[in-house]
């Protein structure tokens, strides 16, 4: 029987559970990065009214 590596990610617990965690963590970085940045480009002005503006009823 051959020995075990610690990192091959086939046998390894471990090495499975990081593997699992980095892939997770690039899938959320690359659906949320494009959203953050649409977001922060996409910005509407904030708009006031002026002071003596009539309020719609």
């Amino acid at each position: 029987m051959t020995a075990r590596r610690n990192l091959d990610i086939f046998t390894s617990p471990l090495a499975f559970s990081v593997f699992c965690v980095v892939m997770v963590g690039i899938w959320a970085a690359m659906m949320l990065a494009p959203a953050l940045l649409i977001a922060r480009l996409k910005q509407p002005a904030i708009v006031t009214p002026p002071a003596h503006a009539e309020v719609a009823r």
